[in-house]
């Protein structure tokens, strides 16, 4: 039986605010049911402007990569094609991981943003641990991507409160200081190679970041590097040389005063599947679990 479709709850209002100004957003030609909002305009009096269509919040910023009749079941089934299996393992491996270490803490009654969440690998295996989480922010760049990925997830059972925005995590629409928990499976390589970044960016990711963590907060983040001696990149990579490798990363972390608690799993891996093409062979792939807090100074 086909659920509901899922909307933007009045409540969640109180979360929104201009990425510009820092000003509360207005809320005109609404379409509204059972205290959501399917369609509309969210406007600030600086000129600030995003849309909401079908549920899903879509800014100026939003990427869209495929032609009209995009198909996302086949282009899901051919993206993880291109991934040999012991590949796979090791990601679900370290996925679980991260799962196990979310666990752990209190999510009840929070504010959830996960950055990049693609196809919802991540979420479609944790969703039930986050049913008594006061909102769930699934973020993506890609807006067929985000809105396939809403439609999935709107045809499954016991899910959270879900919101879905489409956005650059750089302006996204969120007040500073409300996110409790941000979690990155895996999505910020693949978010840099979207947008074609250079290195420079990744001074300004985690500052982004931090704006948006509340006092309380946790980081759970997985992330793909190479090793340093030993990997090399494809020419036309070398303009995000920064974001391949582990040192720059703990760098920034510091900058911003973001403590890493633990790194609970680490694994090595060579190059196998989508990852060719960028990392030249003969490289090995690290992933890593990171488990951060912002310590406010």
């Amino acid at each position: 039986m086909k659920k509901e479709k899922v909307g933007i709850p009045f409540d969640f209002f109180q979360y929104l605010e201009c990425p510009k100004c820092g000003k509360n957003l207005l809320l005109n030609d609404a379409e509204v049911k059972n205290s959501c909002i399917f369609e509309g305009k969210l406007n600030c009096e600086c000129g600030y402007e995003a849309n909401i269509i079908d549920g899903i919040i879509y800014t100026s910023s939003s990427v869209k990569r495929f032609e009209e009749d995009f198909d996302y079941v086949n282009f899901k089934k051919n993206y993880v094609g291109k991934i040999e299996s012991k590949f796979t393992s090791k990601i679900y491996t370290i996925g679980r991981q991260l799962f196990d270490e979310i666990k752990k803490e209190d999510r009840n009654d929070k504010v959830i943003l996960e950055f990049g969440v693609g196809f919802g690998t991540f979420f479609s295996h944790a969703k039930n641990e986050f049913l008594e989480s006061k909102f769930y922010i699934l973020n993506d760049i890609d807006s067929d991507i985000i809105k396939a990925t809403k439609s999935y997830f709107e045809n499954t059972e016991e899910n959270p409160r879900i919101i879905y925005i489409c956005s650059d995590i750089r302006n996204i629409p969120i007040k500073k200081h409300s996110v409790d928990y941000f979690i990155n499976f895996f999505s910020m390589m693949e978010y840099f190679l979207y947008l074609n970044s250079t290195n420079d960016y990744l001074e300004y990711y985690y500052k982004d970041i931090v704006d948006l963590l509340a006092e309380d907060n946790m980081l759970f983040e997985l992330h793909m590097f190479i090793e340093k001696y030993k990997g090399k990149l494809e020419k036309d990579f070398l303009t995000i040389e920064k974001f391949f490798f582990e040192d720059n990363l703990l760098d920034e972390l510091e900058k911003n005063d973001i403590e890493v608690l633990r790194k609970p799993l680490r694994t090595v891996t060579d190059v196998i599947g989508d990852v060719k093409g960028i990392v030249k062979e003969g490289s090995n792939i690290i992933m890593e679990s990171f488990i951060s807090k912002h310590i406010k100074k």
